[in-house]
């Protein structure tokens, strides 16, 4: 008897512990993706708001040839909702319903799997326009009842379900570009290489998209000057960009130039960064700069088909770009993907 004490001393204190924590922690997994698209906001929308054409590009209904769908209500408006039945291994059964519509930018799903599991999520779209191209958001919310949210505490729906939710961006992605006409998808040879150790001189901040042309004018000319009075040897022009961010349409990048190792610019507005030797895939682009995406949506096609790991930042190098020739059809960008 005085053995068994401590033990269900101890068994309680793990009890009241693991409800405890349950109640500190949230009882939802979060993921968000996104991706611009080459399209106006109306044609995507068509895309997100549909429950048959939703099916035509997620990865879980492509992957399920045996799955049967049914749909409910009138297509991709309130209170519409599919339900299926495939294999328990791959889209098993459940329903998924629109909850929520703001035609032309938001849909809600709510997404009620059965079977092989019970799960229930929240799916969220938001598609906002600019200039003819539209930026696609994903939020996913995942319901995990307490007290079995603790192991959220070891799990990771981004490392876990992530690259399924990047997959399924890209195949909406190449299906609207292809039906528009607006994609070069498929004109952009990936290759890889050794990236060696390279150090930069920069000048790093948060910059919103319409600004990035005037901000790599004004600091590429500051760093060619400083360069020039220190005698370092520069190399080409350089974009590193450190985060590149869908929803507020902005990046944290850096202005550079390539400069030999060891070097350090005098000055609070310059730093210095070294990239360490690395593998990476890359992309040659000629050109102006008003299709550069899809160079970078050839590339993300190749690293989800290779299922392989990007690494920050990413680096385009202007081989030759509008501070040495007029001729945009003449301008050589190097666009790098560091990948483990």
């Amino acid at each position: 008897m005085k053995t068994a004490r401590p033990f269900f001393v101890f068994l309680l204190f793990v009890i009241i512990s693991t409800l405890a924590l349950s109640f500190m922690l949230p009882t939802r997994q979060r993921l968000e993706k996104s991706i611009t698209i080459n399209a106006p906001a109306s044609v995507v929308f068509e895309q997100v708001a549909k429950l048959r054409e939703f099916n035509q590009w997620s990865v879980w209904s492509l992957g399920d040839s045996s799955a049967v769908y049914s749909y409910q209500g009138t297509d991709g408006t309130l209170g519409s909702s599919s339900s299926w039945k495939g294999h328990p291994l791959l889209s098993g059964e459940g329903k998924l319903e629109i909850t929520a519509i703001e035609p032309g930018k938001t849909v809600t799903h709510s997404l009620e799997l059965t079977d092989p599991k019970k799960v229930s999520a929240i799916s969220l779209f938001t598609v906002v326009e600019q200039n003819g191209i539209s930026t696609v958001t994903w939020n996913f919310s995942l319901a995990t009842a307490r007290p079995w949210n603790i192991f959220n505490l070891f799990a990771d729906l981004n490392k876990e379900k992530g690259a399924d939710f990047e997959k399924s961006l890209l195949a909406l992605k190449e299906r609207v570009e292809k039906q528009t006409g607006n994609t070069a998808s498929g004109t952009y040879d990936v290759q890889t290489m050794d990236f060696p150790a390279t150090r930069f001189a920069m000048v790093r901040q948060q910059v919103n998209w319409t600004d990035i042309s005037a901000f790599f004018k004004e600091h590429l000319q500051l760093l060619y000057k400083e360069t020039s009075r220190q005698q370092i040897a520069a190399g080409a022009p350089a974009g590193l960009y450190f985060v590149w961010d869908e929803k507020k349409q902005q990046t944290d990048m850096g202005a550079a130039l390539t400069v030999p190792a060891g070097s350090i610019l005098e000055g609070s507005a310059f730093q210095t960064t070294d990239i360490p030797a690395s593998k990476a895939i890359y992309v040659t682009y000629l050109g102006s700069y008003d299709r550069v995406a899809d160079a970078h949506h050839s590339l993300d096609l190749y690293l989800a088909n290779k299922n392989l790991k990007q690494k920050s930042p990413v680096i385009e190098q202007y081989i030759s770009g509008p501070y040495n020739e007029k001729d945009s059809s003449k301008w050589i960008t190097k666009i790098l993907y560091l990948v483990d």
